[in-house]
C-alpha cells in the first residue's frame, strides 16, 4: 500500500497524493486529488507530476499527455467542457501554449 501524505502545492492547497515517498518526495506511479474535485493519475518525479499522466480538472476539463516539473509539457490532448479540443505537440523548452 502506498502512503498518503497531505502537502501544499504552488497552484492548489491541501492536495492529497498517493505515491511512493523517496526522501520526502513522491516518485513513480501514483495519484493526486485536489479539494476542487480534480485528480491526476500518472508519474511523479521529485514530488511533481512528470512523464505520462492524465488530469481531470475540477471544472470538468481533461488533459492526457506528458508532464515536466508539475506542468503540461510535450505531447498531449486536452478536452474542455465547451467541447473544444487542443492537441499539444512536442514543444520547445519554455513553450506552454496548446494548439487548437
Amino acid at each position: 500500500m502506498v502512503p498518503e501524505r497531505r502537502h501544499l502545492c504552488a497552484h492548489v492547497r491541501a492536495a492529497r497524493a498517493r505515491a511512493q515517498l523517496v526522501e520526502g518526495r513522491f516518485e513513480g506511479a501514483g495519484a493526486e486529488t485536489y479539494p476542487g474535485g480534480g485528480i491526476y493519475t500518472g508519474s511523479f518525479a521529485g514530488g511533481r507530476r512528470a512523464g505520462a499522466g492524465a488530469c481531470h480538472f475540477g471544472n470538468g476539463d481533461f488533459f492526457e499527455g506528458e508532464w515536466a516539473a508539475g506542468l503540461r509539457h510535450g505531447r498531449g490532448m486536452q478536452q474542455c467542457t465547451d467541447d473544444s479540443t487542443f492537441v499539444r505537440r512536442a514543444a520547445a523548452p519554455g513553450v506552454t501554449h496548446l494548439e487548437a
